[in-house]
């Protein structure tokens, strides 16, 4: 058995080939390690350590960012939701204090309508250039921030429309929404900088 193979002498250090055998698994030998490890090397088996690390560290930066990326993407449509269900609720929920010789709705609704700002005569004639083809909700945007830009400040939101009429502002809000969406007035909303005004168009 011995006859066809060749002696090869490898020189260490003590202390290397005390670390070496320190790392044997039980059963093992440090002759068929070196055989192993040089066999290895030679064909190019091995993949070194840093490389495997760098594949490992990308792998982990990519997967984790795209989860991350995803999260926010989530969270931010959430937000969105609950924002625009709040908006909702603002505009829709009736309100407690409602008393049976309380003022009704429609009756508020025909009170408060001439202080709504109309596109006619209380924006400035600047604040007009919008497309014709645009929507309601443009062309408010257009009015108001067009007015904004002048000492004449066109204000078409619920709390100040409440402020002249001496009403809760959930009552005058409500009273605006039945405006908007249950008669023929031309009353239509948009948000503009986190406020809704209305504006008869």
């Amino acid at each position: 058995m011995g006859r066809n193979k060749v002696k090869l002498n490898v020189r260490v250090t003590p202390s290397k080939k005390e670390e070496w055998t320190s790392k044997l698994d039980e059963g093992e030998f440090l002759n068929e390690v070196v055989r192993r490890g040089v066999d290895r090397e030679l064909n190019d088996e091995y993949v070194h350590v840093s490389v495997l690390d760098e594949v490992e560290s990308q792998h982990t930066t990519n997967t984790d960012t795209e989860d991350i990326t995803n999260e926010l993407n989530e969270l931010r449509t959430t937000v969105q939701t609950l924002s625009n269900q709040i908006q909702s609720l603002q505009q829709t929920t009736p309100t407690s204090d409602d008393t049976d010789d309380a003022e009704s709705i429609e009756d508020l609704a025909l009170r408060i309508i001439d202080d709504i700002p109309a596109r006619a005569h209380d924006f400035p004639q600047h604040a007009h250039g919008v497309a014709d083809d645009a929507d309601d909700r443009e062309r408010i945007r257009t009015l108001i921030e067009g007015s904004q830009q002048t000492s004449d400040r066109v204000d078409g939101r619920a709390e100040r429309i409440a402020a002249l009429n001496d009403t809760p502002v959930p009552r005058v809000r409500e009273a605006l929404n039945y405006l908007e969406h249950s008669t023929t007035e031309r009353v239509k909303s948009a948000i503009l900088e986190d406020a809704r005004h209305w504006v008869r168009i």
